[in-house]
């Protein structure tokens, strides 16, 4: 039987690192965090950068003028406003950052439960109360 050399794990976890950081600004802040000696301020730099660039600048760019995604407050798919604002949170997007907030903003000034769910939650502003007896 033969033992794994103990430079092929050491070269492999380096190569799979390289491989992470050599992704998405919403994967990279992440891997750097977590996995890496990175100091905070590298860190949030980078983090700073998925409102602007790759996947997190790419969705807050669908969002309709109307402050919906995939046209709806959520539906069963995972292209609704409820998905996308989601995704982006779990993507590490900045809440104070300027795209967050214009994004946020037209969720409260336009978007509502209309036709998500029973009709006493029609028109329910998205961010306002909760309406499942269980969550309550």
């Amino acid at each position: 039987m033969d033992l794994i050399d103990e430079s092929q794990i050491g070269q492999s976890r380096k190569s799979v690192l390289e491989w992470l950081l050599d992704s998405d600004p919403s994967i990279r802040w992440q891997v750097m965090r977590d996995l890496t000696d990175a100091p905070e301020h590298v860190v949030a730099s980078e983090r700073a950068r998925v409102a602007t660039e790759g996947w997190g600048a790419r969705l807050l760019g669908t969002q309709d003028p109307d402050g919906r995604w995939g046209g709806a407050a959520w539906n069963h798919g995972w292209n609704s406003t409820m998905h996308v604002l989601w995704l982006l949170c779990h993507m590490g997007l900045e809440p104070a950052s300027a795209e967050a907030q214009r994004a946020v903003s037209l969720v409260r000034e336009h978007v509502t439960w209309q036709g998500c769910g029973p009709k006493e939650c029609d028109d329910n502003p998205f961010f306002e109360g909760e309406i499942e007896p269980c969550l309550r």
